[in-house]
């Protein structure tokens, strides 16, 4: 997901169906690296949305 950090112009996202870790929030994990987001899965992202990604999420620990 940190890959995304450099894509600052991006305003429209849907990661549906990709594989993402498992657990936690992760749409507050891809609006905390790309806050340009407008719309992320189809769905608005609300100034809620951005609150939420601001107080953080860990990262899930890696699969074994």
């Amino acid at each position: 997901m940190d890959k995304l950090k450099g894509v600052t112009a991006l305003q429209d996202l849907d990661v549906q169906g990709n594989p993402l870790p498992p657990g936690g929030n992760q749409r507050g994990r891809i609006l905390m690296r790309v806050p340009s987001l407008q719309k992320l899965d189809e769905l608005p992202v609300t100034a809620e949305d951005k609150e939420a990604a601001k107080e953080g999420d860990p990262e899930p620990p890696p699969a074994e």
